[in-house]
C-alpha cells in the first residue's frame, strides 16, 4: 500500500493534465507531445482463406509459438550458440516441427495447396539452416534466418484467415 497513492497521483496526472497544458501562451516546447498522424483506413484486400475457427485458433497459437521460437534462435544465434540455435530451429520450425503443432495439421486439411506451399517452404528453409547453421559464417546465418521470415512474411501478406 505504500505506492497506492503515488501511482493514483501518477494515473490522474498521466490521464488528465496533459489536457490542462493547452492554455494560451504556452509555447510548443511546453506543451506535451501528441500524435498528429492518423493512420489511413485501408481496405485488406488479401484473398481471405476460409477455415473453420477451430483450425484458426489452433494455427494462430502455433504460429505465435514459431514467432517465440523464431525470437529465441536470433537470441541465441546473438549470443554465439549455434549448436542451441541449431535445435530450436530445426524442433520449432523446420521440418521436424511439423508433427509437433496440432493446428499445423488441422489447418493442413483444409488450408488451399498454394498456402500449404509457403509454409512447407518457410519449414525446408528452416530445416536447411539448421544442418549448416554450425559451419557458416554470420552473414551466411542472416540469410537463412531471413528465409525463415520471409516465408512468414510472404504467407501473411498475402493471405489472411477470419
Amino acid at each position: 500500500m505504500k505506492y497506492g497513492l503515488a501511482r493514483v497521483v501518477f494515473f490522474v496526472a498521466c490521464t488528465f493534465v496533459p489536457h490542462l497544458s493547452h492554455a494560451e501562451g504556452m509555447t510548443p516546447h511546453e506543451k506535451p507531445m501528441t500524435n498528429t498522424m492518423t493512420m489511413p483506413q485501408v481496405e485488406d484486400t488479401r484473398p481471405l482463406v476460409n477455415l473453420s475457427p477451430e483450425a484458426i485458433n489452433l494455427l494462430r497459437a502455433d504460429m505465435r509459438s514459431m514467432l517465440a521460437a523464431f525470437s529465441n534462435a536470433l537470441a541465441l544465434v546473438g549470443e554465439g550458440k549455434k549448436k542451441e540455435a541449431a535445435a530450436v530451429i530445426e524442433n520449432d520450425l523446420g521440418m521436424s516441427a511439423m508433427g509437433s503443432h496440432p493446428g499445423m495439421m488441422k489447418a493442413n486439411q483444409e488450408l488451399p495447396e498454394n498456402v500449404r506451399s509457403i509454409g512447407m517452404e518457410m519449414h525446408k528453409a528452416a530445416s536447411k539452416l539448421a544442418k549448416s547453421i554450425g559451419s557458416m559464417k554470420p552473414g551466411a546465418i542472416d540469410k537463412g534466418l531471413s528465409e525463415i521470415s520471409g516465408g512468414c512474411v510472404s504467407c501473411h501478406m498475402a493471405y489472411r484467415v477470419r
